[in-house]
């Protein structure tokens, strides 16, 4: 009765009535429902004069509403809220493009010479320069290439960071940056590292002995440890076909 009386509320747009968490999962079960209203509500309760300046917790529930449900809208607020002062919400909106929208994604091109400009410009130890790599990733911009081995090429950037380098390294096309994603392969001493560098490497059409050799000694490796590949198999986490191939070599 709780839930239904919130969700009555929200529909009938009385925001006051509902605290961060009623809020919340009033718009979660609209989301479920697929109600044909909450692109409409998330659309009025974000720009909504009496919610301004928005608390971060419903704030927070309300743009993820909007990611849920691939809404437009909700994408473009986030793209705009990427760059804004208030860091928390500056965060969301980053992780919530980076991890949670499933749909179609085209940066701005000052979007991508902004996030560029952060990354080139932020302390070692930002860690949202991995969901800035991420985003510059999917936007395809070769021009991103620079950012991206700026990350690899400093001292004490996060593993977590570097990764997100590489695999971006791989989605916009920087075939310049072979040498860096091969050395990385061959020596880093993080597994997932030298595996995303392969990655990037096949990504960029670099397919050769050398590549390949580095990729099944990885797979070695994580076969000597756990006496299986599961982690790959069974998670469809791996869509390489070429890293797929490799790995069933060697385990024949």
């Amino acid at each position: 009765p709780d839930r239904l009386r919130a969700t009555n509320a929200l529909l009938s747009r009385h925001w006051a009535d509902l605290d961060a968490s009623q809020l919340g999962n009033a718009f979660y079960d609209l989301v479920r429902i697929s109600h044909r209203e909450t692109p409409a509500l998330i659309r009025e309760y974000l720009t909504s004069a009496d919610a301004s300046p928005l608390p971060f917790d419903p704030f927070y529930s309300v743009l993820s509403a909007g990611m849920c449900i691939e809404d437009g809208w909700s994408r473009d607020f986030a793209l705009s809220l990427i760059f804004c002062k208030d860091a928390r919400k500056r965060s969301a909106a980053l992780s919530m493009l980076a991890w949670s929208w499933r749909g179609e994604l085209s940066i701005p091109a000052q979007h991508v010479d902004a996030l560029i400009d952060q990354i080139m410009t932020s302390p070692a130890s930002d860690f949202a320069n991995r969901e800035r790599a991420m985003l510059l990733g999917l936007s395809g911009e070769h021009r991103s290439t620079s950012a991206f081995l700026h990350l690899l090429n400093r001292e004490s950037v996060a593993r977590d960071v570097r990764i997100a380098a590489l695999r971006a390294l791989g989605r916009v096309g920087a075939v310049e940056a072979k040498q860096i994603c091969l050395t990385i392969a061959q020596d880093d001493p993080d597994p997932g590292t030298r595996i995303s560098a392969v990655r990037a490497l096949v990504d960029l059409g670099f397919e050769d002995e050398t590549v390949e050799a580095a990729a099944k000694a990885y797979f070695r490796e994580v076969l000597n440890r756990s006496g299986n590949l599961s982690i790959f198999t069974q998670s469809g986490k791996d869509e390489s076909p070429i890293l797929i191939r490799w790995m069933e070599e060697v385990q024949e």
